[in-house]
């Protein structure tokens, strides 16, 4: 009975996870020639003019490339001009082209209104593990925290906050420096509020629906005072047991240290940490902790640059589990690096699959005429690595201009590197990508989960299994490298539409019940009929007829059923006489004329389409005037109904 059944592909885990790492010979450092123009992607975000400025990147699980940032566009009013700040967002294909299925060609930009310079201002972005995106930042001049989520085409995902956007003022001075998800789901962010003495420390936790979790410090904040002026959290890292690291700088007198503190999963500060913790390290002059990452076997590395009078470098700083130095890298547990001979800064760390750990950042050679982007990598005990670029240290100008900044580092699975940032083209700002070859395969352990819902009798495949019930299955699929994913699925198993019809005179009606349907034209290249909808169809022609159901997310098409017996002439159908219409074909009106009296009956005109144009209700009597209105010319049908029965059919022609 299923002549034409819809199904559902079948689905597969995506294979570019789980694909076969890429080697190259060229040495590690050097920028991957395939990617964008030599190895480099430069995007302009707004129209002529406006600054942007890359802050985040991250590998989608199918190798696609998100970015997220700034632009900020200038307005000349009357007052003066004015800088409009915007979210944006972009992303690209594995080869450095803009996704066109990602917003509009491959951008997606959010205001939250017409403010002045740095109104809305992106720091941070964390991908979801069904592929939603998160970024956060401040909103209306850092009055507020903003968290937003979009759905994997770039659209924002009312499901959060009913709108996708989340505000959330903890003082008149409220920040989100970095943002993490935990494995539950809930999103803990870290960055800075104003208290009486200045900015303090302020990490907060909100369920996956964008509301704070209550369970986190009672309302879901929580502020945390080191020194006595200024605390700033510049980002955030979870450890496996649940704990949360956050790092950043505090003001120490007159001079700023790196601080660390650790949160219990509660909000409450772990004492286990250094006894309170809170941990500050001093460095230089001055030391400002901008990222923070986990290694494997528990160490803490954070990393930012360190002041000395009127030269600055990168500075690295490696802890032990309890907050204490590692005295086992490089000095005392601290590595610092100058790289020009005047500006030196850390921004992003990560660490490679080895435990080679990739620091970037930008470094400037003429003091401040000129920036480039400078990745860096060490060894595991801190030194640098030779065999990277042949001294540890790689240097890229964007572009022929003469600042270019690495704000964000990611490791593709082929272990291949990406660095984001801005570049300043001439007279204005831009986004910025470039890849850069390795000799390490990058696979951090990957845990998807994914909701799959099937037809009975259709499977899908995870790795080698295939799976034809509902149930939830987990699956590690291990990789070439030996790295495991673990691959968690949902599956939902629902049933077939029955397909069986049953004919009452010249009424078809679907045996299904609880579904949805449309009814199709078999003689009209199974056109579906305009407003059949129902889970009857009284065709008022002869033909072939068929019914599509549609059950949950299960489709499937009846056979056509051959119809005869709709009246053509002017013979009674039940027993109420025979009608006349004359004239007919008409221009104005016509008039139906009936042997037997009409009682309470309804006259409906359809046009070709099956859609019904006109009706006339409450009949009585043996005449019926039936005026044109508005009809255009052509063919129509019209029937008559009495006692909830079709009585008679007939063809009408409109002409002019």
């Amino acid at each position: 009975m299923k002549a034409n059944k819809i199904c559902i592909v079948t689905l597969m885990i995506i294979s570019a996870i789980f694909s076969l790492p890429f080697y190259s010979l060229a040495q590690a450092g050097s920028l991957d020639l395939s990617f964008g123009n030599n190895g480099i992607v430069i995007t302009d975000i707004g129209p002529p003019y406006t600054n942007d400025a890359g802050a985040a990147v991250t590998i989608q699980p199918d190798g696609k490339i998100l970015m997220a940032g700034n632009s900020t566009t200038g307005v000349s009013l009357s007052t003066g001009m004015i800088y409009i700040g915007r979210f944006a967002l972009t992303r690209y294909n594995a080869n450095g082209s803009l996704d066109n299925s990602f917003g509009v060609g491959g951008k997606v930009t959010t205001f939250l209104g017409n403010y002045t310079l740095y109104l809305n201002q992106l720091n941070a972005m964390a991908l979801q593990s069904d592929g939603k995106i998160l970024v956060a930042g401040s909103g209306m001049n850092e009055s507020v925290s903003v968290l937003i989520r979009y759905k994997h085409d770039g659209t924002l995902d009312s499901t959060f906050d009913s709108d996708g956007i989340v505000t959330t003022a903890i003082s008149t001075v409220s920040s989100i420096q970095s943002i993490c998800i935990q494995p539950d789901g809930k999103i803990v962010t870290a960055g800075s509020s104003l208290s009486s003495v200045g900015k303090i420390i302020t990490v907060a936790r909100y369920k996956s629906n964008g509301t704070l979790d209550s369970t986190f410090n009672y309302d879901g904040i929580v502020t945390t005072s080191i020194g006595n002026i200024n605390d700033v959290a510049n980002s955030i890292a979870l450890q496996t047991d649940g704990k949360i690291l956050v790092c950043g700088q505090s003001l120490n007198g007159a001079n700023f240290d790196f601080a660390l503190v650790r949160y219990n999963t509660n909000g409450s500060l772990d004492t286990t940490f250094d006894v309170d913790g809170k941990i500050t390290t001093t460095i230089g002059t001055n030391s400002f902790a901008y990222s923070i990452s986990l290694q494997p076997d528990g160490k803490i590395l954070a990393a930012g640059k360190r002041e000395n009078g009127t030269t600055t470098c990168l500075a690295i700083a490696r802890y032990n589990i309890n907050g204490s130095l590692d005295s086992t890298f490089g000095t005392t547990g601290i590595v610092t690096t100058s790289i020009g001979n005047w500006y030196d800064e850390g921004r992003a760390l990560a660490i490679q699959i080895d435990g080679a750990i990739l620091l970037a950042g930008r470094s400037t050679l003429n003091n401040g005429s000129s920036y480039n982007s400078a990745l860096v990598r060490y060894k595991t005990n801190g030194t640098l690595d030779s065999t990277f670029d042949n001294d540890g240290i790689v240097m890229t100008s964007f572009g022929p201009s003469s600042y270019s900044h690495g704000n964000s580092v990611a490791l593709q699975m082929d272990g291949k590197i990406i660095v984001a940032g801005m570049y300043m083209n001439f007279s204005h700002h831009d986004f910025a990508l470039a890849r850069y070859y390795n000799d390490s395969t990058y696979c951090p352990p990957v845990n998807y989960t994914q909701s799959i819902t099937i037809c009975s009798g259709q499977s899908i495949s995870v790795g080698s299994n295939n799976y034809t019930l509902s149930g939830i299955y987990i699956d590690t699929l291990v990789a070439i490298n030996t790295c495991d994913s673990i691959v968690t699925t949902n599956l939902i198993v629902s049933p077939i539409p029955i397909l069986t019809t049953t004919i009452n005179g010249i009424q078809i009606s679907s045996n299904q019940n609880l579904a949805t349907y449309q009814w199709i034209d078999c003689d009209n290249g199974n056109l579906p009929i305009v407003g059949e909808t129902n889970q009857s169809f009284t065709p008022i022609m002869n033909g072939n007829y068929a019914v599509i159901v549609s059950l949950g997310s299960c489709t499937d098409t009846s056979e056509c059923i051959h119809i005869t017996s709709v009246g053509v002439s002017d013979q009674q159908l039940d027993s109420i006489g025979q009608i006349s219409i004359y004239p007919n074909p008409f221009s104005s009106w016509t008039i139906l004329q009936s042997d037997n009296l009409l009682r309470n009956a309804t006259l409906n005109v359809y046009n070709v389409f099956g859609q019904q144009v006109k009706q006339i209700k409450q009949l009585f009597g043996n005449i019926v005037t039936l005026y044109r209105d508005d009809l255009q010319s052509g063919l129509y049908f019209i029937q008559i109904i009495q006692d909830n029965k079709i009585v008679w059919r007939r063809k009408l022609l409109i002409n002019d």
